[in-house]
């Protein structure tokens, strides 16, 4: 199997797991900005990984590290936003209220898992693990928790926020 995809994905997982993990800033706009980012990245590096199959699980993660993050993502500049979980019914169903740290520490939690299972030598298996809970977990959280981003973004008048001022 070609590993390099499986490795771009690690990557963007580190990276979000260590921004994730590291204190929260105090500028609340530069936190929104690494979010969108690294959502980004994984969003895009999710899609690129091979098939594949696992043949071990990802460990658990502890509650009390779920809430610790979950914590930290109340640094961002706003928690709750409205979504709708099925766009593909037509008329719409009913909005309901969402959490972007909710959002963010299940995608911490998906991808932590995977990058345990990539860390021990387990890279077909944390693919597999990947890509399986992006398709039914992790990347509806990633893509609403982006499309509430923008929305902020758009919203407070910084819809052309650049990137630069978070490097």
């Amino acid at each position: 199997m070609n590993t390099a995809e499986i490795d771009r994905f690690a990557s963007a997982a580190r990276t979000f797991i260590t921004w994730a993990e590291s204190p929260a800033s105090s500028d609340a706009h530069a936190e929104a900005l690494a979010a969108r980012r690294y959502i980004v990245a994984l969003i895009a590096a999710a899609i690129a990984l091979p098939d594949a199959t696992g043949t071990v699980e990802a460990p658990d993660i502890p509650d009390d590290e779920f809430r610790r993050m979950f914590q930290r993502f109340g640094a961002l500049p706003f928690n709750y936003y409205s979504e709708c979980f099925n766009p593909m019914i037509v008329p719409g169903e009913e909005p309901v209220t969402a959490d972007l740290a909710d959002d963010l520490a299940d995608i911490w939690r998906d991808v932590k898992g995977g990058l345990l299972l990539y860390d021990s030598g387990e890279a077909e298996s944390a693919a597999w693990h990947w890509s399986s809970n992006y398709s039914f977990h992790w990347g509806h959280h990633a893509t609403a928790a982006l499309y509430a981003l923008q929305s902020w973004f758009s919203s407070s008048g910084d819809d052309h926020a650049t990137e630069q001022s978070i490097d």
